[in-house]
């Protein structure tokens, strides 16, 4: 009864969480800041990364796919918003795993943002460093080890 309880209280935190950046979005859409507007649709994408694999406000799952595929179409002001929003949660999610160790997950979620959006260059060469296999996967930790020393330099 307490863990049913806690979920849905999660699922509400993040409902409210992804409708404050929708609202946001949908004033700056309005003043017609496509440059801010681009920014707040990266922030959309990126909290239905969060929900789509982690474990925010300590429950499971938060959001399912299909749950995600509709909350983006319905709220999303046309078809092309819509899948430029899908295409970078999916790879952002595909990122989380990766870091997670979940390989499979991972090139599951580059193939859907790939669907969504075939001009992400840098989803290709995830998913293609993950298909290599081993190697691949030794390539692109050595990138991300390589671009975080140098981050950590600056």
């Amino acid at each position: 009864m307490t863990s049913e309880l806690m979920q849905e209280k999660a699922a509400a935190c993040a409902r409210e969480d992804l409708t404050v950046l929708w609202r946001v979005a949908k004033k700056i859409r309005e003043t017609g800041d496509t440059a801010t507007l681009a920014k707040c649709n990266k922030a959309i994408a990126a909290e239905y990364a969060k929900q789509l694999i982690a474990r925010k406000y300590n429950c499971e799952c938060l959001l399912t796919v299909p749950q995600f595929r509709n909350a983006v179409a319905e709220q999303a002001c046309d078809v092309s918003e819509a899948a430029w929003i899908r295409a970078r949660a999916y790879a952002l999610a595909g990122d989380r795993l990766f870091h997670k160790n979940e390989l499979l997950h991972a090139a599951d979620f580059y193939r859907d943002a790939l669907r969504d959006d075939p001009n992400l260059l840098s989803t290709h060469v995830k998913a293609l460093l993950l298909r290599v296999g081993h190697s691949g996967v030794a390539i692109r930790r050595t990138a991300v080890s390589l671009r975080q020393s140098l981050a950590r330099l600056r």
